[in-house]
């Protein structure tokens, strides 16, 4: 009983406007109608995907049609293949459902564990397909976006804003590090190393706290700590390497 109103419009064309009927179909329809993500089973429970997550799917489906469907199947797919991501608990029995009757599978609902490594932004591309005892097939495709910190060495300094440090001296080192990522990285420790036999670690642990996306955060609460050899020549060039670590990152 509802319509869908076309416009058609073109430059220097007059506007055209028609108004097109809707009817229900004979029979059962039946779509997704919503969902939403519980990261509950080993994640933070902030309702946000992040890679090394379970994912519990529950979801509602409604039948749009103007008759019964009877003995309603879901079951969810990947849409393509997709080595970031796999599926469990991919059947549920939902039963009968009468015409535009709406049916919620809560909490119980499909499962997707992601993988440790899928990187930030990446896309979650699903296919539930909805079936009943007589054959009728509807399929909905849906997809949700995982979020992630990507952190990445910025800068270095030492003591007083210097760039070195001089001979046979012990001195803090302080690192910048940026969250390009789209995610929070949460309690951020860092570890450097160094195998130039002229340079010693003295404290090779840092903290950086939480570092928020799109942010630069230093160690300038907690310094590395080096030193360096009395015999070590003038602008001797020294390699480290800075490890980064964030819960499951």
């Amino acid at each position: 009983g509802d319509s869908v109103y076309v416009t058609v419009t073109g430059r220097n064309l007059r506007t055209y406007q028609h108004a097109c009927p809707v009817y229900y179909s004979e029979g059962p329809y039946v779509t997704l109608l919503s969902y939403r993500l519980l990261d509950s089973l080993g994640g933070n429970h902030d309702g946000i995907a992040n890679p090394a997550e379970d994912i519990e799917i529950p979801f509602g489906i409604k039948n749009w049609g103007n008759t019964t469907a009877y003995g309603v199947t879901a079951i969810i797919e990947k849409q393509f293949p997709d080595t970031f991501f796999t599926i469990y608990d991919t059947i549920k029995y939902i039963g009968n459902i009468a015409s535009m009757e709406s049916i919620y599978v809560d909490p119980d609902g499909f499962n997707v564990v992601i993988d440790s490594n899928c990187p930030d932004l990446h896309n979650i591309s699903l296919c539930l397909n909805i079936s009943d005892s007589v054959g009728s097939t509807w399929v909905s495709d849906f997809d949700f976006t995982i979020h992630a910190p990507v952190i990445g060495y910025h800068d270095y300094h030492f003591t007083a804003n210097l760039k070195y440090i001089p001979p046979g001296d012990t001195g803090e080192l302080f690192i910048e590090l940026m969250n390009s990522g789209s995610y929070p990285a949460a309690n951020v420790q860092g570890v450097i190393s160094c195998n130039d036999s002229l340079v010693t670690i003295v404290d090779s642990t840092a903290s950086f706290g939480t570092i928020s996306p799109d942010s630069l955060v230093t160690n300038q609460a907690d310094p590395f700590i080096i030193s360096t050899n009395p015999a070590i020549p003038s602008c001797h060039l020294a390699e480290l390497t800075v490890k980064v670590m964030s819960g499951a990152y």
